[in-house]
């Protein structure tokens, strides 16, 4: 049972799969995000998809998640759910169009 920590994946999910694999995470193992999963990156909606099948990981919102959410909350699409002050989920009715 191991614990990692890291950041700014900004939706590099391939790379971000690959360090899983590198590190052999398991499901015994907990991984903490400290922000900014989404942004940049050509996959941020599969990068979060994949996180929120996940419940060893804990993510804390980063700049860039922040930014999001002021940005979805302006055109009023979808609806954030806080389930804690680290933990966080946003559902989106039509989330394929932010690709």
């Amino acid at each position: 049972m191991a614990t990692y920590v890291i950041s700014d994946i900004h939706g590099q999910y391939d790379m971000f799969m690959d360090l899983l694999y590198k590190i052999s995470f398991s499901d015994k193992d907990t991984l903490y995000i400290l922000g900014d999963i989404i942004d940049r990156g050509p996959h941020p909606i599969k990068t979060m998809r994949k996180l929120m099948e996940m419940p060893n990981v804990i993510c804390l919102l980063g700049n860039h998640e922040y930014m999001a959410l002021g940005c979805l909350s302006l055109f009023g699409i979808g609806q954030v759910m806080i389930f804690s002050i680290i933990r966080t989920s946003i559902s989106l009715p039509d989330i394929h169009l932010l690709r």
